[in-house]
């Protein structure tokens, strides 16, 4: 137990404020975010610490959480995607705990779970959408802690640079197979998507779209299946469209295409532009360098890391216009867009967005570079551990 003024201290201005930072090697993506942001906290003057599995073969045992608790004696618990009534009592409720929301999953929204959020369970959202829904499952407060990017891995590379060349893609990618008890299901569903465009993960246009495909292919989708048949159409079909359709343009126009990540190699139609995995930091940093267009797609927010990490580390991010751009938080609120990032709208305006910047390369970089300026100041990984320390410092020490 810590009295008021003991915890005061930990979060005045100038403390040197502990932080334990927990995460897991079998999540990569977050694993490596939770990672920039120790360095981060590092960088603003906090003391930190790690939780995570010593080998791939293990998990952290309870007894090792309540020990670190108790040597490190941290002021703050941080992670990703878990709240803290999921861990039982391992995290007292004096403790604050911060939880970044990244991902839309189910344990984020189970109502048992979210009744048990208490006053210092600080919540934060990668996007609106996600913080939006969050309040009205219920969670105290969700703030906006949009994307950075660390400037400690992902800067410009050493002059001379090599030449950039051709347009690429960093993401993974899942092809989604068919539903055996529904055949034929998911490729309609896939054919629909492509020529009409996707929804959004919006419920409902997928309860929409079921009903339209099961008139169309004679079948009923039985009442215990449809949530999970929904869910796979809004998510798993719903990605693969949106990650794959402009790779499909971009193939007619015949571009040299370059794409890497997991999941490439086993595409017949994409395969012989797979590049493999890259690792996060230098060799991901170098790779941002070396195309002259990096494609991305995300139906739930451009304001993503690949989005900033490739910019910062000078390649040329071109993102599919999405709705929440103009939105709170959104895109438009982190870059101006046409003059610090752009995007496109559709298949003609992806032709032409392409043709303008491989063929304007002073176009090109002057965006890139405005772009990057306006990262290394408002949206580094040390500014979002500042605003994840002036949300603890506000319920600990609440303003007059």
């Amino acid at each position: 137990e810590r009295s008021g003024e003991d915890w005061r201290a930990a979060f005045a201005e100038g403390a040197r404020t502990r932080v334990l930072l927990v995460t897991s090697r079998f999540t990569t993506v977050l694993q490596h975010v939770t990672r920039d942001l120790q360095r981060a906290f590092d960088a603003v003057g906090c003391e930190t610490l790690l939780l995570i599995e010593r080998r791939d073969c293990q998990w952290t045992p309870m007894f090792e959480v309540r020990q670190k608790l108790l040597t490190f004696r941290p002021d703050l618990v941080f992670t990703i995607d878990h709240l803290r009534p999921e861990w039982g009592e391992a995290y007292p409720p004096q403790l604050p705990y911060a939880c970044w929301v990244q991902d839309w999953l189910p344990n984020l929204f189970d109502p048992a779970t979210v009744r048990k959020l208490g006053p210092r369970d600080l919540s934060f959202m990668m996007w609106e959408g996600v913080a939006r829904e969050c309040l009205e499952a219920g969670y105290p407060q969700a703030k906006l802690l949009l994307a950075g990017a660390d400037a400690f891995l992902y800067k410009l590379p050493p002059l001379p640079r090599p030449e950039a060349v051709g347009v690429a893609m960093v993401a993974n990618v899942s092809q989604p197979g068919g539903l055996l008890k529904y055949p034929g299901l998911v490729d309609a569903a896939e054919r629909v998507l492509r020529a009409e465009g996707i929804g959004y993960g919006e419920s409902a246009f997928y309860r929409a779209l079921l009903a339209r495909l099961e008139g169309s292919l004679g079948m009923r989708v039985e009442d215990p299946d449809r949530p999970q048949v929904l869910r796979y159409l809004s998510f798993d079909v719903e990605r693969y469209v949106e990650r794959t359709e402009p790779l499909r343009w971009a193939l007619a126009m015949g571009l040299d295409l370059r794409l890497y990540g997991k999941g490439w190699e086993g595409s017949p139609e994409f395969s012989p532009y797979a590049r493999g995995p890259v690792a996060p930091g230098e060799a991901l940093r170098d790779c941002y360098a070396s195309a002259k267009i990096h494609l991305h797609m995300n139906k739930y927010t451009n304001v993503h890391p690949r989005v900033l990490e490739g910019i910062l580390s000078g390649g040329f991010v071109l993102p599919w216009a999405r709705p929440s751009d103009t939105r709170p938080g959104g895109l438009g609120e982190v870059l101006r867009i046409g003059r610090e990032i752009d995007t496109y709208a559709d298949r003609a305006d992806f032709e032409a967005k392409i043709r303008f910047y491989l063929g304007n390369e002073d176009a090109r970089l002057a965006m890139m570079e405005a772009g990057r300026a306006r990262i290394l100041r408002d949206h580094l990984m040390t500014n979002r551990a500042r605003e994840v320390l002036a949300v603890a410092r506000a319920c600990i020490i609440p303003p007059p």
